[in-house]
């Protein structure tokens, strides 16, 4: 019997948002690695972003691809999935990633007390963490329910338990 190799990703199409950042880009590098074709989303694709997320072969590779998408718009989304099932096909993967925080050096308006903090950036992480799930979900969902395949993995924080620890990282 012929061993087969559980984590092997050959042919198959992943999604990963916020792949341009700490996390996401572990992934793309993760999902490369194993043979996928990784498509990153993210709201600023730059090529300085870029190199400073990628060893230079990987950028190289024609198994990986960057689309500039604003995940808290379907008008955003949905021409980037057109664009990867006419060239690749239904994405296999979909890891919802992207999210946003306040930094540590943020503003005292932002970083200060909880009564003081601005409504309009409480409502800019809550679009992209959670509508912007919401969405992915579901035009990539209805595309792979189509397909009768998929998997969908939505990356969380501790923080959503705790306080967060700003001192624990680098920005």
């Amino acid at each position: 019997m012929e061993h087969q190799n559980i984590f092997d990703l050959n042919g198959k199409i992943a999604i990963i948002t916020g792949g341009l950042g700490q996390i996401g880009s572990e992934f793309v590098k993760e999902y490369l690695s194993r043979g996928a074709r990784v498509a990153v989303f993210s709201r600023n694709v730059d090529d300085e972003k870029k190199r400073k997320s990628f060893p230079a072969d990987m950028l190289d590779s024609i198994s990986l691809r960057f689309f500039s998408v604003d995940i808290t718009s379907k008008e955003s989304i949905l021409p980037a999935l057109d664009e990867i099932e006419g060239s690749w096909g239904i994405p296999h993967v979909l890891i919802n990633n992207a999210g946003l925080d306040t930094q540590p050096s943020a503003p005292p308006a932002v970083s200060g007390p909880f009564e003081d903090f601005p409504e309009d950036i409480f409502r800019e992480v809550v679009d992209v963490n959670l509508v912007g799930t919401f969405l992915m979900t579901q035009a990539v969902g209805a595309r792979m329910a189509r397909e009768g395949r998929g998997s969908i993995i939505n990356i969380g924080s501790i923080y959503g338990m705790v306080s967060p620890m700003q001192h624990i990282y680098a920005y």
